[in-house]
């Protein structure tokens, strides 16, 4: 007898359970002698809309992977409730406001970082574009900042009972019970003076939380430590938040590209002390005609410390090498794609193998004209970005044995053809520190359990080891499985197990006798 958990993605029907005989976490995999036909983006809307009660707010994201036709889409189909934000197509550009920033839910990007807006729990709805959250019940306004403060330098919030404002002046109100919180984001330990009290911010993200306000005031921010600090956003709350402090599971990085004729230097200084493995990337697109220069990758590793690491690209003929802080070669993974005329900017990627978490920021631009000569347009600094990394697109909380949880997976797609791969990404969180050896095992078995193909392994390829694992640490494990060219179509499954290694011993599923 099993027990499943039903999961829809994008109409196909994907199976995740434990066997109360068998103890395995399965996904069942349709596939044919063709690729599947995915929905497009504007059934997925359609559905979305039937999820949006009518009259109600939605604030839609400015995130630039859904610029264009899908927030055109996203705002023509909403067109029952009050849509908020930025709409730019390619004719023009669309901008709404409303007094408190937010909405009743906020419409971002799938792979978008919903943390910026006080939001930590998963999606109501999502498809392979958007996600769409409620907003929390809490929240009575959001402000969107963008603020770098370096030492000395102030800024000033006005707080009114239902508004957050830039160094204005707050209107004449007074206001029930309200709670201020900073999302803040610093390389290294730094301070904050808010509302005339000093404020320690540890390296990584935080949120600060500054509470009860009374009566509607401004309230001066001031950096007073060497350090710079980037306030991302301001939220105005009727209840202290339940998460303060340094957010678990989030990279800030700092990105400067540099030229020296042709030869472009991206040089990236990371603060990532708890999830990981992360792939760091720059991919090179003329996206207006789809052409692509090339993509160079890393794996950078969780470390409690700050990491550098730096990527040199020669634009003359897409050469490229990377290095650590000390010089050292790093492995540096390289697609090149073909030199054809046109117009390139290079964008960085970080996330896993198959998502970018990270909002995409662009790096630098060049023109390689009808002759093939390249010329530089422009290259930028990003002093501080950060993200939240622990977003499994298919959540899950499933632990093997005493110590291991396998918080979610990712999976590339649901119908694949006959010699193709598929892509999962495993999210594992470490309950304890100092395990032993353990493998990942993913198999690829049909109706009667006979198995297809395997991929097992230790985690990240062995980049994080379970012995390495310390207790909360969420490790990304990317994976990749061929399907046998000569199998035929129908439906089959992927089954996730651990073992100790080298005794092979599997690990028991929590609440059971058996194994996987």
């Amino acid at each position: 007898m099993y027990r499943w958990c039903l999961i829809s993605i994008v109409g196909v029907a994907l199976c995740v359970g434990a066997s109360i005989a068998v103890t395995a976490v399965r996904v069942v995999i349709d596939h044919w002698e063709r690729p599947g036909l995915f929905a497009d983006t504007l059934p997925a809307l359609r559905d979305l809309r039937q999820v949006v009660p009518a009259g109600s707010s939605v604030f839609l994201s400015g995130d630039p992977r859904v610029q264009g036709v899908n927030s055109a889409l996203a705002a023509y189909l909403l067109d029952h409730a009050a849509v908020y934000g930025a709409v730019r197509t390619g004719y023009a550009t669309s901008v709404a406001t409303n007094s408190s920033g937010i909405g009743d839910y906020v419409l971002l990007h799938r792979d978008e970082d919903p943390t910026i807006w006080g939001i930590i729990e998963s999606p109501i709805w999502q498809s392979n574009t958007y996600a769409l959250y409620r907003k929390p019940a809490s929240v009575i306004a959001h402000l969107p900042l963008d603020q770098l403060l370096r030492v000395d330098q102030a800024m000033t919030l006005s707080v009114s009972d239902r508004r957050l404002g830039l160094n204005e002046i707050p209107s004449a109100s007074e206001p029930d019970e309200r709670w201020l919180t900073l999302q803040v984001a610093t390389l290294a330990e730094s301070g904050l003076s808010i509302d005339g009290r000093t404020y320690r911010v540890p390296a990584g993200r935080s949120w600060l939380t500054v509470g009860p306000l009374l009566s509607s005031r401004a309230v001066a921010v001031r950096q007073h430590r060497a350090e710079p600090i980037l306030l991302q956003s301001a939220l105005l709350t009727t209840d202290p938040p339940v998460v303060r402090g340094r957010l678990p599971h989030n990279v800030v990085l700092q990105a400067t590209s540099t030229a020296d004729d042709l030869r472009i230097t991206t040089s990236l200084t990371m603060f990532n002390p708890d999830s990981g493995p992360v792939v760091a990337a720059i991919e090179l697109w003329d996206r207006r005609q789809g052409y692509f220069f090339g993509r160079y990758g890393l794996r950078v590793p969780v470390n409690a410390t700050i990491q550098q690491q730096t990527i040199t690209i020669d634009l003359r003929d897409g050469t490229a090498i990377a290095v650590d802080g000390a010089g050292e070669p790093l492995p540096l993974g390289v697609q090149q794609g073909v030199r054809q005329p046109g117009a390139y900017t290079a964008r960085l990627w970080l996330g896993t193998d198959q998502r970018a978490l990270l909002t995409p920021v662009d790096l630098f631009a060049f023109t390689i004209d009808q002759a093939g000569n390249v010329t530089l347009d422009w290259v930028a600094q990003h002093p501080l970005l950060t993200t939240a990394m622990n977003r499994p697109v298919y959540p899950l909380n499933i632990r093997f044995g005493d110590d291991m949880l396998l918080r979610g997976y990712d999976l590339s797609a649901g119908r694949v053809t006959a010699g193709e791969s598929i892509a999962i990404t495993l999210w594992w969180e470490a309950v304890r520190g100092n395990l032993d050896e353990r493998s990942i095992m993913l198999h690829l078995r049909n109706d009667r359990n006979e198995r297809i193909a395997d991929v097992d392994g230790p985690p990240a390829a062995g980049g994080r080891p379970t012995s390495l694992w310390q207790a909360g640490e969420v490790v990304i494990d990317d994976r990749r499985l061929t399907i046998p060219a000569d199998l035929p179509p129908g439906r089959y499954w992927l089954v996730i197990g651990s073992y100790r290694w080298p005794s092979l011993e599997p690990l028991p599923v929590a609440g059971t006798d058996t194994t996987v």
